[in-house]
């Protein structure tokens, strides 16, 4: 039987690591949001909601036992993301 044929039962102490952590990178960005960072400000929302997305895409939708291609293509289309982030963001400092 390949690997990924395999159950996956999340135990509930890992899930409630993983509720414990999303909560706690909700109130940081509600509590860094009243701070005015300048241009930090937006940088820190996208990471935080990046690290959050990271956490409920290998946990809850099981990329974490998938194979590596598949968590290759998924890489690949967070990078295809950053770099139009990137883009825009040039774009939008330079007008």
């Amino acid at each position: 039987m390949e690997e990924h044929d395999k159950q996956h039962v999340t135990s509930y102490y890992t899930n409630g690591v993983i509720l414990v952590v999303l909560l706690f990178l909700t109130f940081f960005s509600v509590f860094i949001a009243e701070f005015d960072l300048k241009a930090l400000t937006l940088f820190v929302a996208i990471s935080v909601a990046t690290v959050k997305g990271s956490i409920v895409v290998m946990n809850f939708m099981h990329l974490r036992y998938e194979k590596k291609f598949t968590k290759y293509m998924v890489l690949g289309v967070f990078v295809l993301f950053a770099i139009v982030l990137i883009i825009t963001f040039f774009d939008y400092w330079f007008r």
